[in-house]
């Protein structure tokens, strides 16, 4: 950080009329130099605070090739693919899931700006694209940050960041932090994000579902 020169600030000051012993002057000026100092350092601790990091935890780009084990069905094979698609004038990254029994695929199309990540349309093997509008992360994800995640006919779906986690997967051992999802008509699902990676293990309660990370093949 440059030093402050309160000599010259005083001179400066001087100059322009100011009168008044210089010692009283210089101590004013050191003051109002530590203030601002100080105005400062808060300046950029209120940024860091309040800087998006949602895509850490769930980069919505092609990362890899994920294998996730799924209670009573068949493994999921998981790949953002390279392109992105334009719906109604905006740009969606795609999220190809494929049920590795029969090759069924569904696709998710997420946008991450600043209300945070949204799934916004799913469909089924590239057909027709329907609406889900659910927000999955807010933009600042740390532990107790509510968020309205979506509005239902059965009422809105609430998110909650729970806990921060170190899991150990048969891909490894991952930071992660998990996100509750409760409301409408029977949504009780948690879901762990891991950074750099994103979604390694759901727990969904309403439809009886787990999910687990197998592998993560760059």
């Amino acid at each position: 950080m440059a030093e402050i020169d309160i000599d010259k600030m005083l001179e400066k000051r001087e100059q322009m009329g100011v009168t008044g012993k210089k010692s009283g002057n210089k101590m004013n000026l050191i003051y109002i130099a530590a203030g601002a100092a100080a105005l400062a350092i808060a300046a950029v601790v209120v940024l860091n605070v309040l800087k998006p990091n949602y895509q850490e935890y769930f980069p919505v780009e092609k990362t890899g090739i994920m294998l996730f084990n799924v209670s009573g069905k068949s493994p999921e094979r998981w790949e953002f693919l390279d392109k992105k698609e334009s719906i109604n004038g905006a740009e969606y990254s795609i999220l190809n899931r494929t049920d590795t029994a029969n090759n069924f695929t569904v696709q998710e199309y997420y946008s991450a700006g600043k209300t945070g990540i949204i799934k916004a349309y799913t469909s089924e093997n590239f057909g027709e694209k329907k609406p889900y509008g659910m927000i999955m992360l807010p933009p600042k994800v740390k532990k107790g940050a509510k968020f309205k995640a979506a509005d239902t006919a059965a009422g809105p779906i609430m998110g909650t960041v729970s806990e921060e986690e170190t899991l150990v997967t048969t891909a490894g051992e991952m930071e992660t932090v998990r996100v509750d999802y409760k409301g409408g008509r029977a949504t009780d699902k948690s879901v762990w994000y891991a950074k750099g990676a994103g979604v390694i293990k759901t727990d969904d309660r309403g439809k009886n579902e787990q999910m687990d990370i197998i592998s993560i093949k760059k």
